[in-house]
């Protein structure tokens, strides 16, 4: 099994939920601290990695209340990230499920779900949440909450807000299906040219200097995008010269990789285009 979720209160009702019901089995991811409870990641996510080595990816999972009382405590930074981090996962998220919202003036506001008594339908309402349970209790702030955020993502945790838990279970699912596909189909989106000049592309790319220089070149080219003009680069050694050189022959027999991951030849019509607004 490649996607472990704690057994411990608070996250042992992901595994009944789809799609985990298939996916998910319930186990003690304690750390192994004296601490049990104050160490263990809520869900485990044996993936792939680099070189073919498998890797384990933690998730920390809360309510915005339990976050909010987290942060207050300590306990979120002070024990639960950094146990994680030290417990060598190679990626740490956290994932905050429930509705909460910015109020009007800027206090932390959170969405209460209940039941009717008298007709059993279910029901909502935002409440403010306050520092204690006092009527002369102060607000929460929304920035209190905000701040936590982006200083989790300084350090390394990414995190990301879904509305319940039902679409918690399907971002669990999808975070489980990105790590167990190959190492290397991860950012195929973000696999461009940073025309921009800045960088060579948005994912780091294990390219020799030369291929990364003939790539970034023939991605001008119509018709070439990142995956044809790195497959060019490679075609031609990294050589500008052989590649401006070449004729539309050679360049409609380039094999390079589709949208699909099925292998595919440049084509005469894009040889054609390239020749005539380019090199003519």
């Amino acid at each position: 099994m490649t996607l472990l979720i704690d057994s411990g209160a608070g996250s042992n009702l992901l595994p009944s939920i789809p799609p985990l019901d298939t996916l998910a089995s319930l186990c003690d991811l304690s750390l192994g601290s004296e601490s049990n409870t104050r160490s263990r990641a809520d869900v485990c996510i044996f993936g792939n990695g680099p070189d073919g080595e498998t890797v384990r990816i933690g998730v920390e999972v809360k309510t915005p209340g339990d976050f909010t009382s987290s942060r207050s405590s300590g306990r979120l930074a002070g024990t639960q990230i950094p146990a994680m981090i030290e417990a060598g996962y190679h990626a740490t998220y956290l994932l905050i499920y429930g509705g909460f919202r910015c109020g009007p003036n800027g206090e932390l506001e959170i969405e209460i779900h209940k039941t009717n008594d008298k007709t059993s339908k279910p029901y909502s309402f935002w409440i403010t949440k306050k520092w204690g349970n006092q009527p002369t209790s102060k607000p929460v702030q929304w920035s209190y909450i905000q701040h936590q955020l982006l200083d989790l993502s300084r350090c390394g945790v990414q995190y990301d807000k879904v509305s319940d838990i039902y679409q918690a279970a399907h971002w669990i699912a999808d975070l489980h299906t990105y790590w167990t596909k190959p190492y290397e189909e991860h950012g195929k989106s973000m696999k461009v040219f940073d025309t921009s000049g800045k960088s060579f592309s948005l994912m780091p790319t294990k390219l020799a200097p030369k291929i990364k220089i003939c790539a970034e070149v023939a991605s001008r080219f119509p018709g070439l995008r990142y995956e044809r003009a790195v497959a060019v680069a490679k075609h031609f050694g990294g050589s500008v010269r052989r590649m401006v050189n070449a004729g539309v022959d050679e360049w409609s027999e380039i094999v390079t990789e589709s949208a699909k991951g099925r292998k595919v030849r440049i084509g005469r019509v894009i040889a054609e285009t390239i020749e005539r607004e380019v090199f003519e």
